[in-house]
């Protein structure tokens, strides 16, 4: 029997306060990545991996977290060009997992509202923040989380598919000892 769970992170051009807020005034996805794994062999089926254009410029509190700029998304497609494999990465699959997830999917809701569309998630989420928080006490960086499970730091944070690549050495650990 396969159990397949979607990986995924986002990075953004802020972060997310409210629903309530204007949409103007609502970060845009930057940038997108996604791992589908077979978790119980932990065979990789497929990746997505991708910049994204936003409509307004990228602040400079972004740029300094991410390293993503202006100039790096200029010639990239804008988040409804990427409708499919979006849905192809979130909703095809028996889970979703991310670090913080309740922030990466208003970001993807969010995005999806503004094409006038709607994700269909599937029935099991899984956020790695929520279920490690009883390893420590607190909830822990997703490097933090690393540095705790595997022993060691990995470059890159706040990239997309580093973030990703990093949270599956962590999601095996974590199925491995019953934590998910």
């Amino acid at each position: 029997m396969t159990f397949i769970i979607s990986i995924y992170d986002t990075e953004t051009t802020g972060l997310h306060s409210s629903r309530l807020i204007d949409d103007k005034h609502k970060p845009e996805l930057i940038e997108f990545s996604a791992v589908k794994i077979d978790i119980d062999t932990k065979t990789r089926i497929k990746e997505y991996d991708f910049l994204v254009k936003p409509v307004r410029p990228i602040s400079a509190e972004s740029v300094k977290i991410t390293g993503i700029t202006d100039d790096m998304v200029k010639d990239c497609q804008p988040f409804a060009a990427h409708v499919s494999e979006i849905r192809d990465a979130l909703e095809n699959c028996d889970a979703v997992l991310a670090h913080n997830l309740s922030f990466d999917m208003e970001m993807i809701d969010t995005e999806f509202e503004r094409c006038g569309m709607k994700l269909k998630w599937p029935d099991r989420k899984i956020c790695t923040v929520e279920e490690t928080i009883c390893m420590k006490g607190y909830r822990m960086s997703l490097s933090d989380l690393h540095k705790e499970l595997c022993g060691m730091s990995f470059d890159g944070a706040h990239r997309a598919m580093q973030d990703v690549n990093a949270l599956v050495r962590c999601v095996e650990i974590l199925f491995e000892r019953g934590f998910i």
